[in-house]
């Protein structure tokens, strides 16, 4: 990547976080019955990034891709926590209380 200096490369880590929040807010709205399966298949994404670079792609496909690649972490992150907030109970996620300060 340094053949494309610094500034493309703050455009594609910005497009990597517009697709973050893209994706967060779009698993927020989608309900799937299997959510750690949905959050998998929109990992898949992961290599598009990497893909451009070996094949020496123009920065804006880099960029587009970093969208993609981001959207695919947002909806991991969220069906993520979602999973482990409603499936796990809550004494296996905490199961030794604060002890008292007072």
């Amino acid at each position: 990547m340094p053949e494309h200096g610094a500034r493309s490369f703050g455009l594609i880590n910005a497009a990597l976080g517009a697709g973050t929040v893209i994706g967060g807010l779009l698993a927020i709205r989608y309900k799937p019955e299997r959510q750690l399966a949905a959050g998998a298949v929109a990992m898949l994404a992961y290599p598009l990034y990497l893909l451009g670079i070996v094949l020496g792609l123009p920065v804006w496909v880099l960029a587009a891709a970093q969208v993609v690649v981001g959207a695919g972490i947002g909806v991991w992150g969220v069906m993520w926590a979602t999973s482990v907030q409603t499936q796990v109970p809550g004494e296996m996620l905490n199961p030794h209380p604060a002890p008292d300060r007072r």
